[in-house]
């Protein structure tokens, strides 16, 4: 972890503790096996005066697994241990609790676990300054869905696409088995469980360069941005869909005159090609054929074409 990773970690904290309870939209997240936490935690925090209702809400998902009522209006701290084979928040219920976003303090930020009283009794009387995070780099401090497209529309880059996989992959240890994590993330796919994190390197290379994305990518990026290893890849390819304008379909490497992948032995492979919008292809194709069937002297196929700019050899007369 670099010393800049730290120190605006260490201004997220502030600012986070810092914010009215009624605009916190976030859950901070600490990772630690320091057995009095809790009892510290309690201790260092504002204790509200009779008849006030608490302003801090800790569980410890160490020794519990209660996390009823876990999105009222208190800020929120969950701890969880380091240790990857207690997965203590594998029963929790993704689509309520991902409402929210995590704000993540690992095990390894180990300056903040040791001096955390400092920091919090700093937190709660100095103000903070809101800081403001470039959208690639929020992976690093929060745990949160992102919409798939975007994140690979936005971030159009080679290393840090493959970069954010990975990141998140070993990230999100805390939610699953690890031996089930790889089968469910590569389930419908062609991807193999024990080499994919290789193999899609290739995959992301022609995203890159070609500006086609895989349906196998797509299903590895999808349920890693949106946190959901069970999505099934009807599911996703509608979103890929409606998003993009775009059907998955058989494209050959060389029609489409594309690199080939090393690990395809088939010469056709499915995939989105974000070069063309279907949705948009189909209504130039509409509009031109109507305009055809309208059978007006002044508009033969030429004049179509070049209006709607729909490919003249198609239209048939």
């Amino acid at each position: 972890m670099s010393n800049h990773t730290k120190v605006i970690r260490e201004m997220l904290i502030k600012e986070w503790f810092n914010t009215p309870m009624s605009e916190v939209n976030s859950i901070l997240l600490l990772e630690n096996a320091t057995g009095d936490l809790e009892v510290q935690l309690s201790h260092l925090l504002p204790i509200p005066s009779f008849n006030q209702q608490a302003i801090y809400r800790i569980l410890d998902m160490r020794t519990e697994m209660n996390y009823s009522n876990i999105n009222g209006p208190q800020k929120v701290i969950i701890i969880i241990s380091p240790d990857k084979s207690k997965k203590q928040l594998l029963n929790v219920d993704f689509n309520r609790l991902l409402m929210f976003h995590f704000l993540y303090i690992p095990a390894e930020h180990t300056e903040f676990y040791f001096n955390i009283g400092n920091y919090i009794n700093h937190s709660l009387t100095h103000n903070s300054t809101p800081i403001s995070i470039p959208d690639n780099e929020k992976h690093q401090y929060f745990i949160e869905r992102v919409g798939p497209y975007d994140l690979l529309i936005n971030n159009r880059n080679f290393l840090w696409i493959n970069e954010y996989l990975i990141f998140m992959l070993n990230r999100y240890s805390i939610f699953w088995n690890e031996d089930k994590y790889d089968s469910l993330l590569v389930k419908g796919t062609t991807f193999k469980e024990k080499t994919y994190s290789t193999d899609m390197k290739n995959d992301i290379s022609l995203f890159v360069s070609s500006n086609i994305l895989t349906s196998r990518l797509a299903v590895i990026v999808y349920r890693i941005a949106f946190i959901d290893l069970e999505a099934n890849t009807t599911k996703i390819g509608i979103y890929f869909h409606k998003i993009s304008g775009t059907k998955s379909k058989t494209l050959n490497f060389k029609t489409h005159k594309i690199r080939r992948l090393p690990d395809l032995l088939k010469p056709s492979f499915k995939a989105y090609d974000f070069n063309v919008n279907d949705v948009e292809v189909n209504i130039r194709k509409e509009i031109a054929m109507k305009l055809l069937s309208l059978d007006i002297n002044e508009l033969d196929a030429k004049v179509i074409a070049e209006v709607t700019g729909y490919p003249k050899g198609r239209l048939k007369t």
